[in-house]
């Protein structure tokens, strides 16, 4: 693991003033996520992920109370195993998902329905036209698994570790961005996971040194000034700035003394 470009101390006062701005702005009291945001001088060429960054305090709650599984093939198969796994999740198919979840409102019941929402690796190209916009704008996406249909426990397994790891996709845009937590945890541990994403982040974007501009805090739409700024002018103060200047009358008194 490289070192954080950010200090534990300057993330948690990122933070806090993220937070302050939040709810003076919203005039709301409520715990949304925090996001970390790399900018880039240049777009990458290639893409990667979704890298599963493990940080110091889960970013997600586990156990959970109900989660959906969109997966391949018949989810009356799936839905066997996954109640062999001691965790409470519901099967739904690509086929189901057209049946029965065509419209905005299925949609929206279905959004409400669960406390979060998995994929199967090999239908995620096929996911975001059959299940439209709703769950990508609203801090829902579903999270890319690798399941076994034969193995209760290894779907338990990878379930849990993506429940509490964060996710860092490394897309061909100007930016990319990864959940570190949400108000829900205090400023210290946050400060904490920003300094671990930031991190394990850095390695796994190519050509990261030259490529990251800035990184900055994000919530609900709200982006604060960057945590870290690359060729940032930083004011080195001289022995004269420091010294303390008197006023033109004090410097006629002190004349008048002097004669």
């Amino acid at each position: 693991m490289s070192e954080s470009l950010v200090s534990n101390n300057e993330a948690r006062n990122g933070v806090i003033s993220l937070q302050k701005k939040y709810t003076q702005s919203t005039k709301r009291r409520e715990c949304p996520a925090v996001y970390l945001i790399f900018s880039f001088v240049k777009p990458p060429s290639q893409q990667s992920g979704p890298h599963l960054i493990r940080l110091p305090h889960p970013v997600r709650q586990f156990p959970f109370l109900k989660a959906t599984v969109f997966v391949g093939g018949e989810s009356t198969a799936w839905q066997k195993v996954f109640d062999q796994s001691g965790l409470q999740l519901t099967a739904v198919s690509m086929s189901n998902l057209q049946k029965h979840y065509s419209t905005r409102k299925e949609r929206d019941t279905l959004l409400k329905s669960a406390t979060y929402f998995f994929f199967d690796k090999p239908i995620g190209s096929q996911l975001p036209k059959r299940l439209g916009n709703q769950f990508f704008s609203r801090n829902r996406q579903p999270l890319q698994v690798e399941l076994d249909i034969n193995n209760p426990d290894q779907i338990a397994k990878e379930i849990q570790t993506s429940v509490e790891c964060t996710h860092l996709y490394v897309k061909s845009s100007d930016s990319c961005i990864m959940n570190i937590g949400a108000f829900n945890m205090s400023f210290d541990h946050l400060a904490e996971n920003i300094c671990s994403a930031i991190s394990q982040a850095m390695p796994l974007i190519p050509k990261a040194k030259a490529r990251v501009s800035s990184i900055c805090l994000m919530s609900s739409g709200i982006t604060m000034p960057p945590l870290w700024e690359k060729n940032q002018v930083k004011t080195t103060l001289k022995a004269e700035d420091i010294k303390p200047k008197i006023s033109i009358v004090e410097e006629s008194e002190q004349e008048d003394e002097e004669e």
